[in-house]
């Protein structure tokens, strides 16, 4: 009878493959969503205070902001506090600060260090699983959904040593208040988690989808027609989605607008 027995020295060659596969090619989708690391090859993450920073900045100019506009692009950089520190790996997500985990707006492909990034890949297999209706199985919906998931969502494509990674950014509607919340990996047991920036919030003081109550019947026709599109999420089958917002979390963080109902009649 043939017995197999574990090596100490297969175990950690085995480790250090899968942590430089890792670093190579990027976050696996596995960690899309607790943004860690796999423990065993990286160990736990550093307890001292992050070496790396999160900043917001206008292009260009490379002001710092503290609000954003509809439509416009913003930088988004990922640098150390000390100029001679590197890193190797790193993901960095665009959240929702109403809607706990949600990912929001878009990271733009166009120029600045695209050949450091990538978009992060988004296990379709599991988003299958979150929902046995055949029509939220349907392929050409979960595309949609998958796109947006990985539009608002990035990481390294190699393990190059980098100084700074700068990307552009923009949201399409009003989510409100939103931050950046990111992972960086500085060697194999030297990372930090749950690195975030500033939180900002929109620009002006009149936000473009609060919820408003009519009571005029008159005018509920002409509002709703008003508001039909500021109303509406990024993803277009979020509305034969709707019956699902109450019995399934997973539809409420991807059509936040959707499910948050933003114009109410009496």
């Amino acid at each position: 009878m043939l017995t197999f027995t574990s090596s100490p020295s297969l175990f950690l060659m085995l480790m250090f493959v899968d942590w430089s596969r890792a670093l190579k090619y990027g976050a696996p989708c596995q960690t899309m969503q607790h943004m860690t690391p796999i423990e065993y090859a990286h160990g736990p993450p550093n307890a001292d205070p992050a070496a790396f920073e999160i900043l917001i900045l206008k292009p260009y100019t490379e002001r710092r902001v503290k609000c954003y506009d509809i439509g416009k692009p913003y930088l988004v950089r990922i640098k150390p506090n000390n100029v001679a520190e590197t890193f190797a790996g790193f993901l960095l997500q665009s959240r929702s600060s109403n809607v706990p985990d949600t990912r929001v707006g878009q990271f733009l492909q166009e120029g600045l260090d695209k050949i450091k990034w990538q978009y992060q890949p988004v296990c379709r297999r599991r988003l299958t699983t979150l929902n046995d209706n055949s029509s939220f199985n349907d392929d050409q919906k979960l595309t949609e959904i998958t796109n947006l998931l990985a539009s608002a969502s990035i990481t390294h494509v190699s393990s190059t040593p980098k100084s700074k990674v700068d990307t552009l950014w923009t949201i399409d509607e009003y989510v409100g208040p939103v931050y950046f919340k990111g992972t960086v990996v500085k060697s194999q047991y030297v990372w930090w988690n749950d690195i975030r920036s500033i939180t900002i919030d929109y620009c002006k003081k009149s936000k473009p989808n609060e919820k408003i109550e009519i009571s005029d019947t008159d005018d509920r026709e002409k509002v709703s027609k008003a508001f039909h599109n500021t109303c509406s999420d990024i993803v277009p089958s979020c509305k034969s989605w709707s019956h699902f917002c109450e019995t399934h979390a997973f539809i409420f963080r991807y059509c936040p607008m959707t499910c948050m109902k933003c114009v109410s009649f009496r």
